[in-house]
């Protein structure tokens, strides 16, 4: 479960705080409910099929958008080290991430590598890793906005825990569209191997 800011709704021009509760079960399940002053948000993603329920409009079924933060927090199925990179490489592609360009930074007080761009550079699509723990440190995707221009989702994850504590999640993460902070989620709680309904991943 995450506190959650959301800098992005009109009503709340400081912020508005709330809580995000996450549900994962491997290898691709995901439930993400958000409270928002009309109502809750919900998402569901199962496979490559996915749900979305946003307050006052309803509920949208969709293809669903690859994510590079997704395969992390939902383990995903047990795979071989070529099976896992080769899929690593294809979630890479999809986002349009050149592969051929690596290059290193300092950030959150260690050095990451940046596959797909050079440091300073956010105007292409990118991966962060710490150069220790392979851990993403940092996503800059792009997607298709209303006007067809795109829009820059950049993620960033602060402050990993470790596995052996149980807390193998980043402390921080915010989100910043087109260079603006839009939302900071802070962990409040992990709950390892719950029993959960299988209909709450239903995306049906």
């Amino acid at each position: 479960q995450y506190e959650l800011t959301r800098y992005d709704i009109k009503t709340h021009p400081r912020g508005f705080v709330t809580t995000q509760r996450v549900l994962t079960a491997s290898p691709t399940k995901l439930r993400r409910e958000t409270a928002l002053p009309e109502g809750t948000l919900l998402q569901v993603q199962n496979g490559k099929a996915a749900l979305l329920d946003v307050p006052g409009k309803g509920v949208q079924k969709q293809q669903a958008r690859p994510s590079l933060w997704d395969l992390w927090i939902t383990v995903g199925e047990p795979l071989s080290a070529v099976q896992a990179g080769d899929r690593f490489v294809r979630q890479l592609e999809q986002h349009k991430v050149d592969l051929d360009q690596v290059s290193y930074t300092r950030f959150d007080g260690r050095v990451s590598y940046i596959i797909g761009a050079k440091a300073q550079d956010a105007t292409k699509p990118q991966l962060w890793l710490d150069k220790e723990s392979f851990l993403p440190t940092r996503a800059v995707t792009f997607r298709p906005g209303p006007d067809g221009k795109p829009i820059q989702d950049d993620v960033r994850f602060l402050g990993w825990g470790s596995a052996a504590g149980g807390n193998w999640l980043p402390k921080t993460i915010e989100r910043y569209r087109d260079g603006t902070l839009v939302e900071r989620a802070t962990l409040v709680s992990v709950e390892r191997n719950q029993p959960a309904d299988r209909t709450l991943f239903e995306t049906r």
